[in-house]
């Protein structure tokens, strides 16, 4: 109970760990093994992927035969110490408070807490290519709809741009604004092209200035379509 209302203070100020997902992968894991140590079950995460030794006992152990050790030296932190099941049960149940519906219900079924992460990595990162290849191929392919406007083209760059840093900091040079505006151009129709040609013979213009001459150029586009279809009609 005192664990649930310290995770909803810190969930208040922002600092409660969030479901595991695409966008906070990389962080999560760093903060359930931080989760893992402030509760004590870290060693029972580890050694449910290590294969335990033979016991080894003490020598006032080796010399009584009487009765079995409660706990040799180097079971203490493996899987042969009494205090491994419910430590990994914990460390079981900590992983699944922070996961999706989805990734719950597979994980649930995983005997041990070390596999449960090992699964979730390996899920993640391959998912993680896949998703960085497309995103990739969305941003530097980016075609403007017919029916979107500039600023929503721009807004719809920058969003691409910002998930696909998040899942590739290295990429930062791809995700500068001065490239992004080169992406937005490219990916303007035709109709662009002569303002497109003004704006690349200055000399590094302003973002802004750009911007405001797409934007111009796309009221006079609109402005003429208008009055090519009240021609149309009067025609008609």
């Amino acid at each position: 109970m005192a664990d649930d209302s310290q995770d909803e203070r810190y969930y208040k100020k922002g600092y409660a760990i969030r479901k595991l997902s695409h966008e906070n992968h990389r962080t999560w894991f760093a903060e359930i093994d931080l989760k893992f140590n402030a509760k004590g079950v870290k060693w029972a995460v580890d050694a449910s992927v290590a294969t335990p030794g033979p016991p080894i006992l003490t020598p006032a152990q080796s010399l009584s035969s009487s009765a079995a050790p409660e706990e040799p030296w180097n079971n203490a932190y493996t899987k042969n110490s009494t205090a491994y099941p419910k430590a990994d049960a914990e460390a079981r149940l900590i992983i699944l408070k922070y996961l999706n519906e989805e990734d719950k219900e597979i994980m649930v079924m995983v005997p041990s807490s070390g596999e449960m992460l090992a699964q979730l990595h390996l899920k993640y990162s391959r998912e993680l290519e896949s998703t960085n290849r497309d995103l990739l191929a969305v941003y530097t392919n980016y075609v403007k709809p017919a029916d979107k406007s500039i600023d929503s083209a721009w807004a719809k760059i920058f969003d691409v741009s910002r998930r696909l840093l998040t899942y590739h900091p290295s990429l930062t040079a791809l995700t500068t604004e001065r490239y992004r505006l080169g992406i937005l151009m490219r990916g303007l129709p035709s109709e662009y092209q002569v303002t497109i040609d003004t704006i690349d013979a200055q000399d590094n213009p302003n973002i802004q200035d750009t911007l405001r001459k797409l934007r111009s150029k796309e009221l006079s586009l609109a402005t003429e379509t208008a009055a090519a279809a009240r021609l149309g009609k009067q025609k008609a």
